[in-house]
């Protein structure tokens, strides 16, 4: 690899792109933080905001890995092999020290974002009970259990609040 990646004007090329993903990948970071704050505060706006942030932050990241993917491709590499943890040792020095910075944090992004989709749908599940509810609207494939810890049918109501 180290063969391929002598040239220095691409070392330095790739190296710039290298740190503005990881630039980009901290904005995109934060932008999870703040989504996830907001999901914990009932925070509609900022959870808004945080989400349309994250949008274009995703594009940027998207746009960048292109760009770093058709500079290694002129050199014969490819992001697996750059990012391998086998090649580190063999990289330039800006490079062994930004490729780490950024799988870490890729890692980190990738666990807060599934942590928070896993949150919008605990909450999305429980707005809709609660609308069913209120709206007398028959829940479909709830799993209620006895005392005796079987599986029983749930019993068919359809009873509403209130009326208006």
């Amino acid at each position: 690899m180290t063969q391929q990646l002598n040239d220095t004007q691409t070392i330095e090329q790739l190296s710039s792109h290298i740190i503005q993903f990881l630039n980009l990948l901290k904005r995109f970071h934060n932008a999870l933080l703040s989504e996830a704050a907001a999901l914990k505060s009932n925070q509609t706006d900022q959870l808004s905001d945080a989400a349309s942030l994250k949008s274009t932050l995703s594009n940027d990241l998207s746009q960048k890995t292109h760009t770093i993917n058709t500079l290694l491709k002129t050199q014969n590499l490819t992001l697996e092999t750059l990012f391998s943890p086998d090649s580190f040792n063999a990289l330039p020095a800006p490079l062994n020290e930004t490729i780490p910075q950024v799988l870490e944090l890729t890692q980190a992004c990738h666990d807060l974002n599934q942590s928070n989709g896993i949150s919008i749908q605990v909450l999305s599940n429980i707005n809709q009970y609660t609308l069913n509810l209120l709206s007398g609207k028959e829940q479909e494939n709830i799993n209620l259990y006895g005392s005796s810890g079987e599986q029983q049918a749930p019993k068919k109501s359809k009873r509403t609040l209130g009326k208006a």
